[in-house]
């Protein structure tokens, strides 16, 4: 018995070298397209998308999402310069241990839109703010170890930076660091300050005074 149903035809459908070219040149002009770039160019070019996809394909095409990075301003270098000089000091005078510093920082996971080329381009734009976005991401680096990543929803903002620091970090660190628990006179003694210390004894500090690791202050002036 037979039917009146038209039966799908499986021909491919043939695209002339000039609508090919058209295309192509199309997407060389404005690589960066929407999430569903083919649909674009198959209502552009009067194509089925499936077949915009063969020619991509075919042209080895490839979809490359763009990297968003953190906008600089013009005196952003010279800021970073200033802050790197003013640490050297600090380590040279004995101010501060680069120990106990955390270096951090926060990255935000979302789908931008794609480009096509052959290779991967490695293009960047940059944002002059952080958009609400559905992960993002905070690690940071404290000695020689990694802390975290920590994930969540929201954008980071003030109140949600101390909760993070206050339930993820602080407990983190306790986990995973051995903290000594120094009094201010050991501080004062092991970075140096001999006029604190001496101010700290003459207001009753305990030179006999011992840190976690039964250390007296006097350890750090021998």
């Amino acid at each position: 018995m037979g039917h009146v149903r038209k039966v799908p035809s499986k021909r491919q459908a043939v695209v002339d070298d000039d609508t090919k070219l058209n295309l192509l040149l199309a997407l060389e002009e404005n690589p960066i397209t929407p999430i569903r770039p083919a649909r674009q160019l198959a209502r552009d070019s009067n194509l089925n998308h499936k077949t915009v996809l063969k020619i991509l394909k075919y042209e080895k095409k490839r979809p490359y999402k763009m990297q968003a990075v953190q906008e600089l301003l013009e005196d952003d270098p010279d800021r970073r310069v200033e802050f790197c000089d003013l640490l050297m000091i600090c380590i040279d005078q004995n101010q501060l241990s680069l120990e106990w510093i955390v270096f951090s920082d926060e990255a935000t996971f979302t789908l931008n839109c794609r480009y096509w080329t052959e290779e991967n381009p490695h293009w960047m734009r940059e944002l002059h703010t952080q958009r609400p976005q559905k992960t993002n991401v905070w690690a940071g680096i404290i000695q020689d170890r990694i802390v975290g990543p920590f994930f969540f929803d929201d954008t980071l903002n003030g109140a949600r930076y101390l909760r993070l620091l206050q339930h993820e970090l602080m407990p983190a660190c306790k986990k995973n660091f051995e903290f000594r628990l120094q009094s201010p006179i050991h501080i004062a003694a092991e970075m140096g300050h001999t006029e604190i210390c001496k101010l700290l004894l003459a207001a009753g500090a305990d030179i006999e005074q011992r840190e976690k690791g039964g250390r007296t202050p006097l350890i750090y002036c021998s």
